[in-house]
């Protein structure tokens, strides 16, 4: 499996034809049509797949950028039929992992996420069954060990804390710890 983190493309735009062509570069890259032919792929997003440089979820050209999205990566969903985004869950083997989307929300309740996606996750989260729960996103928090008062966490990653998000990216990294089964 492999997993695209965001900036896959530099679409840097809202023009749905210059979006379509950034991932038909990628799409004619000869190393990236050898990794799709032996490996399945999934995606997120960051802000040059959305819709440009530190963009955010009141971008009037979010649907657009969403809709090229659909058309490129076959991801086993998009968001709910309520909540739309990129965000999605996705079983391999005991590892279940929980990707979530940093742009279509982000600004929205002063989150990074949104409630409805916020609330997702924590359900997803809870409900699953798998031995392995990674979340991922585009969007980072360091030192999560650090922040939590349990020695059993072990970081497999590291989430950069950057600027007004903070608050919301120690709300997802503490979700993910409270349903880690050790």
């Amino acid at each position: 499996l492999f997993i695209f983190l965001g900036d896959n493309i530099y679409g840097d735009t809202t023009d749905m034809t210059k979006l379509r062509a950034k991932y038909q570069q990628l799409g004619a890259i000869p190393g990236y049509l050898k990794l799709r032919a032996h490996c399945p792929i999934q995606a997120t997003w960051d802000d040059h797949d959305y819709t440009g440089n530190n963009t955010d979820g009141a971008d009037p050209g979010k649907d657009t950028a969403l809709r090229v999205f659909k058309e490129y990566w076959a991801n086993p969903s998009f968001g709910t039929p309520q909540t739309k985004g990129v965000f999605f869950t996705h079983q391999w083997g005991d590892v279940q992992m929980f990707f979530v989307d940093d742009r279509y929300w982000r600004g929205f309740d002063n989150s990074i996420l949104g409630q409805a996606q916020t609330d997702w996750l924590q359900d997803a989260l809870a409900a699953s069954t798998a031995t392995f729960k990674l979340v991922i996103a585009a969007a980072a928090v360091e030192q999560v060990r650090a922040s939590v008062a349990d020695q059993r966490i072990i970081p497999l990653f590291t989430i950069r804390v950057v600027g007004s998000d903070t608050a919301q990216q120690a709300v997802v990294a503490v979700v993910a710890v409270e349903h880690v089964v050790l």
